[in-house]
């Protein structure tokens, strides 16, 4: 597992890491901290935010308002567990990459060389759009189990949620969703 994880991340690297050495490298700097500032500059979400809005889980925790069967309910949560096992891998080298942003921007010591910072900055956003397909995934299949004549209401639903999830991904640098109708 923890060789999968460093292989994950490493092949999101191998890019950036291209793309940084054509570019030469020419960074922001960095702001010094004045002494008492917080170091807590950097806010990422993580990966619990991300798994707390599961598509699944939601409609599921709305079946009285889409008025959902127990069947449909027990449907819902089998695709949360199949979801959450499928977007392990994705979620454990997000968290792991936001760790390694979050202690490079707690430190004065490090992250000061350019091409450092943007590698990291491109692999995090390599992985939040992994976490951002995942969640198009998990919400088509979501959506698959809603009766056909609730799914109008539950898209309703999930537009809202899906709302909710932009800004936590924007916030954490990211582009916000490519795709208005996912």
């Amino acid at each position: 597992m923890k060789y999968l994880r460093v292989a994950l991340i490493s092949a999101l690297c191998v890019v950036p890491v291209v793309a940084t050495a054509q570019r030469g490298g020419a960074g922001e700097k960095r702001q010094p901290r004045l002494p008492g500032e917080s170091a807590s500059l950097l806010k990422l979400p993580t990966r619990s935010d991300f798994e707390d809005l599961s598509p699944s889980a939601f409609l599921r925790d709305k079946r009285k308002k889409l008025q959902l069967g127990d069947q449909d309910a027990n449907a819902l949560e089998a695709a949360e567990a199949t979801a959450k096992e499928r977007n392990k891998l994705v979620f454990a080298a997000y968290d792991s990459v936001r760790r390694e942003m979050q202690r490079m921007a707690d430190s004065p010591d490090l992250g000061d060389n350019a091409n450092d910072s943007a590698l990291r900055r491109m692999a995090f956003s390599n992985l939040l759009d992994k976490v951002r397909e995942a969640r198009a995934a998990d919400r088509t299949e979501a959506l698959g189990l809603i009766p056909a004549d609730k799914k109008a209401q539950a898209d309703d639903l999930l537009k809202d949620q899906d709302d909710v999830f932009d800004k936590k991904a924007v916030s954490g640098g990211g582009r916000g969703r490519r795709s208005g109708g996912e």
